[in-house]
């Protein structure tokens, strides 16, 4: 009996043992399990943070756009230097940059916009490397050392990303041979991406080229082709340069008519060349009646501009009827180098 309860006693001790044993390793298992879900969560959790805080920079510069669009200036700049400043969000660096190029809302200040748009730059953003930005300011010299070499190496690689305004910048650069070579076959390659984009000015500097024959065989044609464009879009030199073309028959048939309506918008746009050129078609009634007073009005407009060739006009027309106002635009037009100004000084002031 005592062997059998021993036995009995034994077989519940293992009994209760083995039990003890499973139910240690279930809450094992259990613990393993809710230490796992934790670090999970935690993971998840940190995660949630950096994305949260990544938002955060887009939210921050969505605000600062919003409260812009509603002209609240002070506060859009707030939130664009918090998304800026704390995120590093390119988009806000940029618009900074604008905003103290402009002097939206904070003071106006080069060479703050130049920081910023340095940081934007940096970080591959094209808008920050073309006009108005980086690139801008240094070919300038807007709140920094004027640098074309630097201004160069922005613009290059704002307009190798397709960005129409750096490459019309980069044409310029080599066109002129600012802070490179000068090269009229790259000034009108990059002229041409950027033309083709429809940037007006890009359009009628690649008409000039075509024009004058620079870099490329003269082409009458194609350079009407390209003022066209660019005239449509109602840049003032391209009005005029078209008005030339018509009022010469290069290009295009000749149209007197035409060219006088094309200097007239350049000419209302206060372009001096279209002035001088528009007076000139009035006093002769060359595409559009003879009109003095008109032609005199648009002579004063360019001369007064400060164009020697209209100033030594002025003091053509008034030789015989006012001695005093002819050597006047003739003093001014010869003070600017105009020959036949000094010409007429020395023959008729200066006794020689």
């Amino acid at each position: 009996m005592f062997e059998k309860e021993s036995n009995q006693t034994n077989s519940i001790s293992e009994h209760t043992i083995e039990n003890h044993y499973e139910k240690s390793k279930v809450s094992s298992g259990r613990k393993s399990v809710v230490m796992k879900s934790i670090i999970a969560i935690s993971i998840l959790g940190l995660c949630g943070l950096f994305f949260l805080n990544r938002e955060t920079g887009e939210s921050l510069h969505r605000k600062g756009l919003d409260a812009y669009n509603c002209e609240d200036y002070e506060t859009a700049v707030s939130y664009f230097l918090q998304a800026a400043e704390k995120h590093n969000n390119t988009e806000a660096q940029f618009n900074l940059g604008m905003y103290y190029y402009h002097g939206n809302g904070i003071p106006q200040n080069y060479e703050k916009a130049a920081y910023w748009f340095r940081l934007a730059a940096e970080q591959g953003m094209s808008e920050a490397q073309y006009s108005y930005s980086l690139g801008y300011c240094y070919y300038f010299g807007d709140g920094i050392s004027q640098n074309y070499k630097e201004a160069v190496y922005w613009f290059r690689l704002a307009a190798e990303q397709g960005h129409f305004e750096a490459q019309y910048y980069l044409g310029n650069c080599y066109y002129h041979g600012n802070g490179i070579s000068q090269n009229y076959a790259k000034a009108i390659e990059w002229y041409q991406k950027s033309a083709e984009q429809g940037h007006p000015a890009a359009q009628h500097n690649l008409g000039n080229c075509y024009y004058e024959g620079n870099g490329i065989s003269q082409n009458f044609k194609k350079a009407v082709y390209w003022f066209q464009l660019a005239a449509n879009q109602g840049l003032a030199e391209a009005q005029f340069l078209l008005g030339d073309c018509y009022h010469n028959g290069r290009g295009v048939a000749p149209n007197a008519y035409e060219g006088v309506n094309l200097y007239i918008k350049a000419a209302e746009q206060e372009l001096a060349w279209a002035q001088f050129r528009l007076g000139g078609c009035y006093l002769s009634g060359m595409g559009v009646a003879k009109n003095m007073s008109e032609g005199l009005k648009w002579l004063n407009k360019s001369a007064g501009q400060g164009l020697p060739e209209a100033q030594y006009t002025l003091g053509l027309y008034y030789q015989h009827s006012d001695e005093v106002m002819a050597y006047a635009w003739m003093s001014y037009a010869a003070a600017q180098g105009h020959t036949l100004a000094q010409e007429w000084l020395e023959k008729n002031v200066y006794g020689f």
